[in-house]
């Protein structure tokens, strides 16, 4: 709610400075300099916050890691070897006696990601320093 209010006020304020700016007596170099271009007052008022300046961020390369799938989920045919338990014979050496037979199964494979590292290029660009850059700015044509 204080930064609308503080909005309100800058707007407010700056009309009420372009308002007393126009309506000061002008001179005759004024009026001829006015003359010379259309007939055309111009009145500009513009002010803002944050900080002033900026600086140059030279482009650059930036390393980022990244998740991605590297096997999706499907279906795959496995063999299932056959089951033997231990027995004994009727002469009492062991032996192995077959409990089920061998096949092919269908089973799920679930999906695989991994993690990769990655460069990628920054173009540069223009920063200012302080914070963002807040104002108002009128401009007046007559």
């Amino acid at each position: 709610m204080k930064t609308t209010n503080r909005k309100n006020w800058m707007i407010g304020a700056g009309m009420m400075a372009a308002l007393a700016i126009f309506l000061l007596p002008t001179t005759n170099a004024e009026a001829a300099h006015r003359h010379h271009h259309h007939n055309r007052n111009s009145v500009s008022l513009s002010f803002g916050g944050g900080g002033c300046g900026g600086y140059w961020v030279p482009g650059h390369y930036e390393t980022t890691t990244e998740t991605y799938l590297a096997e999706a989920g499907h279906y795959e045919n496995q063999w299932v070897p056959a089951q033997y338990k231990l027995g004994y014979d009727h002469c009492g050496k062991q032996i192995q006696i077959l409990v089920a037979d061998g096949y092919w199964a269908k089973v799920w494979i679930p999906e695989r990601y991994e993690t990769r590292t990655v460069q990628y290029w920054v173009p540069g660009y223009y920063a200012s320093y302080g914070g963002p850059r807040v104002g108002v700015g009128l401009n007046f044509r007559f």
